[in-house]
């Protein structure tokens, strides 16, 4: 098992980076791996890891969590209707192009329109709830202090960032 190098989680008990109102939960943690290679000598490359825990609140992770539900409950259903369609289009002999743009124009329209109702029901909520759905959904720890000074020091964020594990 490999051994993480966790940064700052002294600041774990502090407030929420991502809403800045909440104290944060240490279970809802941001982990962000961040990856630096260097040559050591003309043929080899020395690879540093290091992990940066994002203080984030129970109520930023369960934003986060059913946007991205969300997400896959609009794109799910786009691409199963666009796949029956270019199947249908295979089935009755369509000349090779019909049932292509016959797929992609379903399940773009399909995904338009789950796209159309979140915003609807989004737009009922408070403005300041939209803005904490805005926030939480895709934060941005690369300012996180830990994180921004290790990416000026030549460090690149491996992958999408992660719960921590």
């Amino acid at each position: 098992m490999e051994e993480l190098n966790y940064l700052d989680l002294k600041y774990l008990d502090e407030v929420c980076f991502v809403c800045k109102e909440k104290p944060s939960d240490p279970g809802s943690a941001i982990r962000v791996r961040l990856e630096r290679k260097r040559m050591v000598s003309f043929k080899t490359e020395r690879t540093e890891t290091k992990d940066v825990l994002v203080p984030r609140c129970r109520r930023c992770r369960s934003i986060e969590k059913s946007e991205n539900r969300k997400n896959a409950r609009t794109v799910a259903p786009a691409m199963v209707a666009g796949i029956a369609v270019l199947l249908l289009g295979i089935y009755l002999k369509q000349p090779e192009w019909v049932p292509i743009v016959a797929c992609f124009s379903v399940a773009i329209g399909i995904f338009a329109v789950g796209i159309v109702l979140d915003l609807k029901q989004r737009s009922k909520l408070p403005e300041a709830e939209q803005a904490l759905i805005l926030k939480a959904a895709t934060p941005t720890v690369d300012t996180y202090p830990a994180v921004a000074q290790l990416l000026s020091q030549d460090f690149k964020v491996i992958g999408r960032w992660s719960e921590r594990k």
